[in-house]
């Protein structure tokens, strides 16, 4: 199955405006920069995966923008991110709104970058 129709197939764009498929296929193209993933569709969300989810979008708004998160081992302060959660010692959720692709530039490509490194585990590896 092609990757950008995984969210057209599990209903995750239905009713959604037509500019949402081009935006989510613009994520998944600066996802797939990083190198191979599996994407974990469901009704409610898309989660991309290695050995652990990396990344996903949540959900779609009404506007079209897409409301995602990915995963690092860091915090980062950035107003891009709308939550930043703490989950155990050294995992960190950031929570971000993707409203067109001009939000996917290099600064979010160096932070997906990271959070491909943490699906792989590469933190895990001596």
């Amino acid at each position: 199955m092609d990757l950008s129709e995984i969210g057209a197939r599990f209903g995750f764009f239905w009713g959604k405006p037509a500019e949402t498929r081009v935006l989510y296929d613009a994520l998944v193209r600066v996802i797939g920069e990083q190198g191979p993933f599996e994407p974990v569709p469901t009704k409610t969300r898309i989660t991309f995966m290695l050995r652990v989810r990396f990344t996903a979008v949540n959900r779609v708004r009404r506007d079209g923008s897409l409301v995602c998160h990915l995963w690092l081992k860091r915090r980062v302060e950035s107003p891009r991110f709308t939550k930043v959660e703490l989950l155990g010692r050294s995992d960190w959720v950031h929570h971000f709104v993707l409203r067109s692709e001009a939000d996917l530039d290099e600064e979010l490509r160096a932070w997906m970058r990271e959070a491909y490194d943490v699906g792989r585990q590469t933190h895990l590896q001596g």
